[in-house]
């Protein structure tokens, strides 16, 4: 494990301190003992660097290069070597994730206008609806038929009766259902 200070951290990197603080504020620095952890710092900015700059990255480690061999006549270290590894494949997995998130809420809006998908609330609403008014009217039938069926003896005409009234709560239920936005049933 090697330490290094800041600024001998964006020497070994061939930036500016600034962009080093700029990292440290992103989280994107290994800190041990005040000092940056190099080999995990490394790995870190590896795994969240976003491949969608790479290619300025690569421009300007290459400009920094030709900055180098000007000043020395040895020939540049090669730092893109050093910056290489796993490119972004935490910011990829992100983004995939983002991407499928994107996808799931288009066919939810999809459905929802095509009426293949109803919101929840709306649902619970006039199923509650339809229950309280199926309850209220199977509580009132003792007090609808037993007037009518005191003086009947007609065994038909009470099976008509209820025949009547049992279609009539289903079809008030029935209505209640049709209140679903873009119900089909």
């Amino acid at each position: 494990m090697t330490l290094m200070s800041q600024a001998q951290f964006a020497r070994h990197l061939g930036q500016n301190p600034a962009h080093i603080t700029r990292l440290k504020q992103k989280g994107m620095l290994v800190m041990r003992q005040g000092k940056v952890d190099v080999e995990a710092s490394e790995k870190l900015i590896d795994q969240l660097k976003d491949p969608t700059k790479q290619a300025v990255a690569e421009r300007h480690a290459e400009a920094r290069e030709q900055k180098q061999a000007v000043a020395s006549a040895e020939p540049p270290a090669d730092m893109a070597a050093d910056l290489s590894g796993k490119a972004g494949s935490v910011y990829q997995q992100s983004r995939a994730l983002k991407e499928k998130y994107n996808a799931m809420a288009a066919k939810r809006d999809y459905e929802l206008s095509t009426g293949k998908l109803l919101v929840a609330d709306d649902v619970v609403r006039v199923v509650t609806n339809a229950a309280t008014v199926v309850r209220q009217r199977l509580e009132s039938l003792p007090d609808v038929l037993a007037p009518q069926f005191a003086a009947e003896t007609d065994e038909q005409r009470i099976r008509a009766v209820f025949f009547d009234q049992i279609e009539s709560l289903l079809g008030e239920m029935s209505r209640q259902f049709y209140k679903l936005p873009s119900s089909n049933l």
